[in-house]
């Protein structure tokens, strides 16, 4: 494991504006909680990782070491990321299959299908499996020069924010649908509400979820980056 002096060396050979910078602090602050200390030159200028190491500031393993280091979950080794890959992709498989046999259930009778009840829980199994979907492609539509190794990288920067998006479009309107389900039953089971009526709120039921959602998705795509099993959303770090 590098040293935190050697680990914040090559931090600072990234730019502020650049938003590895933000997102690696953050891993680092977690995992080894590392003071604010740097190295610096005898200019007062913090150094790169190659002019820290060669001036004999330290001695450690390479840019491809650190980098691995800064792993999620505890994986610190090749064979742990693999094994983390495997399995969030046998879990979103596991989800999609879940939530398609949610959804052929629902619609299996058109009666059942016009419910107010169903149309919430098709809508919300729908998002579930945008997000799952989004989940199982695991790291394939990272960048390949990504800095956060992670197995499978064949994607670019694009296929990074769409991954990014699609999963956090789709949790967080499956979230806000769960929410329309529980005010169906307060609805329901406290206030006795009729089936005309809950006919008439529908389009809120449906329709807030989707609307909220939405924001959230847009709204997160500025601060979608790679990550262990994929690209997601990384909340904005001041450094």
């Amino acid at each position: 494991i590098p040293s935190c002096e050697l680990t914040e060396a090559y931090l600072h050979s990234f730019s502020v504006s650049d938003d590895f910078c933000a997102y690696s602090q953050a891993n680092t602050d977690l995992l080894c909680g590392c003071p604010n200390v740097s190295p610096k030159n005898e200019t007062g200028v913090h150094t790169d990782i190659t002019d820290y190491i060669n001036n004999g500031g330290a001695r450690g393993p390479s840019v491809e070491g650190i980098t691995n280091s800064m792993a999620m979950f505890g994986a610190r080794s090749k064979e742990d990321r693999e094994k983390q890959y495997r399995i969030a992709r046998s879990a979103a498989i596991l989800s999609i299959i879940g939530t398609v046999l949610v959804i052929q259930d629902t619609l299996r009778s058109r009666k059942r299908s016009r419910n107010v009840y169903n149309l919430i829980m098709v809508c919300m199994a729908a998002f579930d499996l945008i997000s799952s979907v989004a989940s199982a492609f695991g790291s394939l539509p990272m960048p390949a020069d990504n800095l956060v190794i992670s197995p499978g990288e064949k994607g670019n920067a694009i296929t990074c924010k769409i991954q990014g998006w699609a999963f956090q479009w789709g949790a967080v309107t499956s979230l806000f649908f769960n929410a329309s389900l529980s005010t169906y039953y307060v609805l329901v089971i406290v206030y006795n509400s009729r089936s005309s009526r809950l006919r008439q709120l529908r389009k809120w039921f449906v329709g807030l979820p989707i609307f909220i959602g939405s924001v959230f998705g847009f709204a997160s795509i500025p601060f979608i980056q790679g990550g262990i099993v994929g690209c997601h959303l990384v909340p904005p770090v001041s450094v």
